[in-house]
């Protein structure tokens, strides 16, 4: 199975240097030892490794691309994504576009919270343009994706949630969005009345919940 990986994917997942085989043994050499740290291990960390790499061969496992590039390699490199500390509006967009491309080079995805943001439309097209050239461009060795959150009560939260099937329908994405939704918008949908935003502005929860439904189908299925 390891013979067919494709080059494409080969190119992004191998250190220099390495072979389709010893990748497979740097990654699962890499999991058995942070196995054999927990208190209860169960297994010898050389039999896990090899019952692990035998299920890989087999193709019972076929593990995602964030383990295949970083487990094991130096550096001590989280295995997925890491969520962005907080930037303040302050932060230009050339710290800005070294931060993404500092976590990505690392074979990261990232995390950005837009509450604070005035027009956290803006940042989530700068942050995904960042991410597309990148690509283009080979300059990351495996493909990252970003998430975007924001909390249900700010004030664009109706722009941010159609933009992808709007005026952003033919964009290459490199996000996931995410809403963060709190109890008093729990409370407001099940009564069916108005919810309020931080500007003070009111959406009615229940129509609202629908608008979201409906961006969340079109997106996938539009």
């Amino acid at each position: 199975m390891i013979s067919k990986i494709p080059d494409a994917v080969k190119n992004k997942i191998l250190s220099k240097d390495e072979t389709l085989d010893s990748m497979a043994c740097r990654v699962f050499s890499s999991i058995s030892k942070e196995n054999a740290s927990f208190k209860n291990p169960g297994k010898d960390p050389v039999d896990f490794k090899d019952e692990l790499l035998e299920l890989f061969i087999s193709q019972y496992i076929v593990p995602g691309t964030p383990i295949l590039a970083n487990a094991g390699r130096p550096g001590n490199t989280p295995l997925s994504a890491i969520s962005v500390p907080y930037l303040n509006e302050n932060t230009g967009q050339d710290e800005l576009e070294s931060i993404v491309h500092r976590y990505h080079k690392k074979g990261l995805g990232t995390g950005f919270n837009f509450d604070a943001d005035v027009d956290p439309v803006s940042k989530l097209l700068f942050i995904n343009n960042i991410s597309i050239e990148e690509t283009k461009n080979n300059m990351i060795y495996r493909p990252v994706a970003n998430i975007g959150i924001i909390s249900i009560d700010h004030p664009k939260i109706i722009e941010f949630i159609n933009y992808k099937n709007t005026t952003g329908k033919d964009i290459d994405w490199k996000f996931n969005l995410s809403v963060n939704i709190d109890d008093k918008f729990i409370k407001c949908f099940n009564t069916k009345k108005d919810y309020t935003l931080k500007d003070g502005n009111t959406i009615p929860a229940h129509e609202f919940y629908e608008e979201w439904i409906k961006a969340f189908f079109c997106f996938y299925m539009c």
